[in-house]
């Protein structure tokens, strides 16, 4: 009986200190705590945070992924490269007919859209074909010569064909034989001269022409952007200086006698017309292009042309003439 007063007194004793030991732990608290409640009233809210250290005796992966932060990559420049050309593969191509519109016009367009010619100087060079209207010429003065030129000219409506005024100047001189007489010969001569008419190889003549030309003149381009090739006609009257001088082969010590005329001169009035084509040379040399546009030049063009004249008043005798010739045509652009 002594005994087993002894081991429930010990047991007693154990269970009691089992139990200050357990209570003095924090968990064990709380669950002392929740019993109590049970059935009386809600029970607190517990933290999402661990009490202790001692707690956490397994990690938890919802709170350390709440609890770490989420790492901010660098961005890697690579990468960065393979989006942009992703995004440049992936942009959208131009519709076709913006493109069209958004192109600059090409040589074959007809549209006007385009820098129009503004003024044109020339010079050039022509071969008289034919000079008068009868055989006078080709008897006094033999096989024809050259004539030179000089043009400068301003355009004044340029929209699909240029309409522009020009004033152009010439130059011709010759030497000939006058013919011994005269009096076999109606004067003035109408006509051929007769083969009975002798010329005077010991007498020289000479014989200036100067045409000055106030043109309308017109011009067409088919390409109307680089102007590649520009056709060029004009008309309109011409004024012609005529001189003729007699050079008698007298003797060193005689004068020709007084009162006698040796210089002819006077003006005649005619109607001209003509045509040319201009072929731009521009692009051969870019030096001479780049020269040429520092001096208010756009356009260089080598032009071939023929020109018609008809006597209309020949007071100084009929010069009708045919020439064909070649220009050196500079052109401006506004």
């Amino acid at each position: 009986m002594k005994l087993g007063l002894r081991k429930g007194k010990s047991l007693l004793v154990a269970a009691l200190f089992g139990m200050a030991a357990n209570s003095a732990h924090p968990a064990y608290a709380l669950a002392q705590d929740a019993d109590t409640n049970q059935g009386d009233e809600a029970p607190p809210p517990t933290s999402a945070l661990p009490l202790s250290d001692e707690i956490q005796d397994e990690p938890n992966p919802t709170l350390e992924a709440q609890d770490t932060p989420a790492p901010n990559p660098t961005p890697d420049s690579e990468s960065v490269e393979e989006k942009k050309e992703e995004m440049v593969t992936e942009s959208p191509e131009p519709n076709a007919a913006e493109a069209k519109t958004e192109s600059p016009l090409l040589e074959s367009d007809t549209s006007y859209v385009r820098r129009r010619p503004s003024s044109i100087f020339a010079f050039g060079l022509g071969q008289v074909q034919e000079m008068g209207e009868y055989n006078h010429y080709e008897r006094l003065y033999g096989a024809k010569g050259k004539m030179g030129y000089l043009q400068t000219g301003y355009y004044v409506y340029t929209y699909g064909v240029d309409i522009g005024f020009s004033a152009k100047f010439g130059y011709y001189h010759d030497n000939g034989h006058p013919l011994t007489s005269l009096s076999n010969l109606d004067v003035p001569v109408k006509g051929n001269l007769p083969d009975t008419a002798v010329i005077d190889p010991k007498q020289n003549i000479e014989l200036t022409l100067i045409p000055v030309q106030a043109l309308l003149e017109l011009a067409y381009s088919p390409f109307p952007v680089s102007r590649r090739i520009v056709f060029r006609g004009w008309t309109g009257p011409e004024f012609l200086f005529v001189q003729e001088a007699l050079k008698p082969n007298l003797p060193d010590n005689q004068t020709a006698p007084d009162g006698t005329s040796l210089v002819s001169k006077g003006w005649n009035q005619g109607m001209v017309t003509g045509a040319m084509v201009s072929i731009s040379i521009n692009g051969i040399e870019s030096r001479s292009d780049y020269a040429l546009k520092a001096i208010g030049v756009d356009r260089l063009y080598i032009s071939p042309f023929v020109e018609i004249v008809k006597t209309t008043n020949d007071k100084m005798g009929n010069y009708d003439r045919k020439v064909y010739g070649i220009n050196l045509s500079f052109e401006g652009l506004r």
